[in-house]
């Protein structure tokens, strides 16, 4: 009798630790799938924020301002070669070929505006250049000429002294002497003191003439200058003319017009550049979107299969609830 009480004792602490065991087992089990669901809809929430973004990203994206915008830097193109014919091209090839010499550090630009505004400015500041270098030479030759009539003016006066002298000279040496009834030969012996300084007068007389021939010599070769004026003015005279005949003015406002669509063009590029950069990431967005949604799917899945799991863990507890209940241990 004592045995079957033992063995059927036994038998329930047996089943008891079976069946606690199945019941820890569960409620760990339960525990994981309720923190893979956790899990899951944290993911869920934060890829459906994703989608949401990239949605609103891909709708702010427009591919046909593209076109638009292409077809505007066209029009602003054509604007641009409308105004490069109003430029006197051949007119400033010739005047560039026929004046080497004024264009030292000037090359000539493709771009034919740009070379005409350029041109224009060049010539602008050589014009003043020159104008400088004109009333420069103007004085010096001013200078020269007051200086040559100077010296011109002592020059005869020095002659006028000379010629005097002479007849002073010739004077002294007719001295007539009545004895001989004619000029007296020894008069130069007689009055020697008076004929040395008389040549002496003479001699600096004539090394002053001297120096004034040379003082002049020299500077009429200075009005070598005044050929260089004639040369620079007509310089002036000619860059002026052909700044009107090109209309300067014409080509500095083409210029600044032809600088504002550059700087339009300049800017639409830009934009191209970003909305082709937008419209390749198009793409690129709607399969993101794409994969995140798969994964959601995915993820609704296993949540699913995690709550039918977590319904099973729930129900095999409560029947190792009332298995543990229906242990008899008397």
């Amino acid at each position: 009798m004592h045995e079957d009480i033992d063995k059927k004792v036994e038998k329930n602490k047996s089943d008891y630790q079976k069946i606690n065991h199945q019941l820890l087992t569960l409620v760990e089990s339960h525990k994981v799938e309720s923190h893979k669901v956790e899990g899951y809809q944290k993911e869920v929430k934060d890829l459906t924020s994703k989608i949401q973004n990239l949605e609103s990203r891909i709708s702010t994206i427009d591919p046909t301002k593209i076109v638009k915008l292409k077809d505007e830097k066209k029009s602003l193109l054509k604007q641009q070669d409308s105004l490069q014919k109003e430029v006197k091209h051949e007119l400033i090839k010739k005047f560039y070929v026929e004046h080497k010499n004024i264009f030292d550090d000037f090359k000539m630009n493709p771009d034919v505006i740009a070379n005409a505004y350029l041109f224009v400015q060049y010539l602008k500041n050589t014009g003043k250049i020159l104008n400088e270098e004109v009333k420069n030479i103007q004085l010096q030759v001013k200078h020269q000429n007051d200086t040559l009539k100077e010296y011109e003016e002592r020059l005869k006066a020095i002659n006028v002294k000379i010629k005097l002298l002479d007849k002073d000279f010739d004077q002294q040496a007719a001295f007539d002497c009545s004895k001989i009834k004619t000029n007296c030969p020894f008069i130069k012996v007689i009055n020697k003191k008076t004929f040395e300084q008389l040549d002496k007068q003479k001699e600096l007389l004539q090394k002053e003439k001297n120096a004034l021939e040379a003082k002049i010599g020299a500077l009429k070769k200075l009005k070598d200058s005044s050929k260089e004026l004639k040369s620079k003015e007509k310089d002036i005279e000619d860059i002026k003319l052909v700044l009107h005949d090109i209309d300067r003015k014409e080509i500095e406002k083409i210029y600044d017009e032809v600088q504002e669509l550059q700087a339009k063009e300049k800017s639409i590029d830009m934009h191209i550049t970003n909305l082709e950069g937008e419209t390749k990431k198009l793409e690129e967005y709607k399969e993101e979107s794409t994969k995140y949604k798969m994964q959601i799917e995915n993820i609704e899945k296993s949540i699913k299969e995690v709550e039918s799991t977590k319904l099973k863990v729930e129900r095999g507890k409560a029947d190792i609830e009332k298995q543990l209940q229906g242990i008899d241990y008397a």
